[in-house]
């Protein structure tokens, strides 16, 4: 799931296997493994640099499909 979802950010950005690995200082070789659904427990300091390299965040990495982000009130102090 994640491997799809990395390659999916991927292939959105118009990266390669090798753009991506460069930028997220991993190697090529294991970035085709964890996209290939071999390896399904990355680290989170992995996910972080994959995320990072792809101007994403870990949520939106790890999500099965893009979040859609509610804007939110901001929160008040009134009647405190």
């Amino acid at each position: 799931m994640i491997g799809r979802r990395i390659k999916q950010l991927r292939e959105e950005k118009g990266y390669s296997l090798t753009k991506l690995a460069n930028e997220a200082h991993i190697s090529k070789s294991y970035l085709s493994t964890l996209e290939s659904k071999a390896m399904t427990n990355p680290s989170l300091r992995i996910l972080s640099q994959i995320a990072l390299a792809l101007e994403t965040t870990l949520d939106d990495l790890i999500a099965s499909e893009p979040l859609r982000r509610k804007k939110q009130p901001a929160l008040s102090r009134k009647g405190c």
